[in-house]
């Protein structure tokens, strides 16, 4: 009898049937090859608990739960949370603060839309399918990532990405999707430079669907044993509900030399968060050669 394999879409429905979800899309060693050179899953809708994070300077685990959901382990969010000074994490929240009032008047409008009888199925959902057109499947230059969330529950839907982006980050594709799936994913930057992007991240928080897509500059850092880190151009776009909600994210991800690096960082510092928000003017070169010493701070 001929063995069946599992499907490109984790975790297939052969497995979801037979009750094996976990096994489908977490193996301890990748074996096995890639039949399509892009694959997705979709994510179970499980939540952290508040009891999975111990939290300093009165942080809300909802905004950690909302990065824990994009596939990051507990820990790591938990150390990271707590390593930003008291009067830092005061202005971050205030700001997540104000994002959480939006949402939630996002979720009435839509209550009160439902209930003067508009029907929900003559809404615009937005379209939350991850899938990476065959023209980007098998690029070797551009990494592509796609996840979708569900605006109601502020829950991952579905993740896909192509092989290229996965090896950018020094991972095989299945297996990164298997940690992206089974919240297991280091932050690909040191602490210092996660912060930093954590508060880049805020000006992107009134975005809507007349928002351009955002290009950013920084480094990586990869696995150990994968020659430290690199540095990278991402591009960011989101897609939008009729709500104003945002249903999913597509980004574009390659990697620049420290040239590149360094005629973007002195022509456009505003796209390149370490020299603009943190005045990090080291080159791209010193910034590659000094990120074990950052990684150890």
């Amino acid at each position: 009898m001929q063995k069946r394999k599992c499907s490109d879409f984790r975790p297939c429905q052969r497995c979801l049937r037979l009750g094996r979800e976990s096994t489908c899309v977490d193996s301890p060693e990748v074996d096995r090859p890639v039949s399509h050179a892009s694959v997705s899953f979709l994510a179970n809708m499980s939540t952290a608990t508040e009891s999975q994070f111990v939290l300093k300077n009165e942080w809300s685990y909802h905004v950690v739960q909302r990065l824990w959901s994009y596939g990051y382990k507990a820990h790591e969010l938990e150390r990271l949370f707590n390593s930003i000074p008291m009067e830092l994490a005061s202005q971050i929240q205030k700001s997540f603060l104000a994002l959480q009032t939006m949402h939630r008047m996002q979720a009435f409008n839509a209550r009160l839309l439902h209930e003067s009888g508009e029907s929900c199925n003559r809404l615009d959902e937005g379209n939350t399918t991850c899938s990476i057109p065959d023209e980007w499947a098998t690029n070797r230059v551009y990494g592509v990532l796609q996840f979708s969330f569900d605006p109601q529950t502020n829950k991952r839907k579905q993740v896909a990405m192509n092989a290229r982006y996965a090896e950018l980050h020094g991972y095989h594709q299945e297996e990164f999707l298997a940690r992206y799936a089974n919240h297991e994913l280091d932050l690909h930057h040191t602490e210092v430079d996660s912060i930093i992007l954590l508060l880049e991240s805020l000006q992107g928080l009134h975005e809507d669907r007349s928002t351009p897509p955002a290009v950013r500059h920084y480094r990586v850092c990869l696995p150990e044993g994968h020659g430290g880190g690199l540095l990278m151009r991402t591009t960011t776009a989101k897609a939008f509900n009729a709500r104003g909600q945002a249903t999913k994210w597509t980004i574009v991800a390659e990697a620049i030399s420290p040239a590149e690096y360094d005629a973007v960082a002195a022509r456009h510092p505003a796209v390149c968060p370490l020299a603009f928000l943190a005045g990090d003017a080291r080159p791209g070169a010193r910034l590659l050669a000094d990120l074990p010493a950052d990684r150890a701070l």
